[in-house]
């Protein structure tokens, strides 16, 4: 990958394909998976349980359901998320709720864990 503009430059919405390169760059620094070094540093720290990358399918069902709501978003705003995503935000909510994304490995996109410990991961 090279720099499209230097440091603090240009402002660009984080994409599911950056996504998957930060991914292979912890695995070049650690030697193990993104979702490995969450359990290692975070999870397992914290005494989690669902803190997690993604769910088994059979844990899916049990996932609470992403909604969209709130006015659609509107231009120029509507525009970028259409161009960076290549989908509305109505489909984008759809899409977070197909048992393939739920149960992905997806480090921008779907971390899964209970209210209690999302609020206790932020309060870090």
């Amino acid at each position: 990958m090279r720099a499209v503009a230097a440091a603090g430059v240009r402002y660009r919405l984080a994409r599911p394909q950056d996504a998957r390169a930060i991914g292979e760059l912890v695995r070049r620094l650690t030697g193990s998976g993104i979702d490995v070094l969450l359990d290692k540093a975070v999870r397992q720290p914290l005494g989690m349980k669902t803190f997690t990358y993604g769910v088994p399918l059979d844990v899916v069902p049990r996932v609470a359901k992403n909604a969209f709501t709130g006015a659609p978003p509107l231009p120029p705003v509507s525009t970028i998320v259409k161009r960076v995503f290549g989908v509305t935000v109505r489909e984008a909510v759809a899409i977070s709720n197909d048992p393939r994304f739920v149960s992905a490995l997806i480090p921008s996109g779907n971390l899964v864990c209970t209210a209690e410990e999302g609020s206790r991961f932020f309060e870090l």
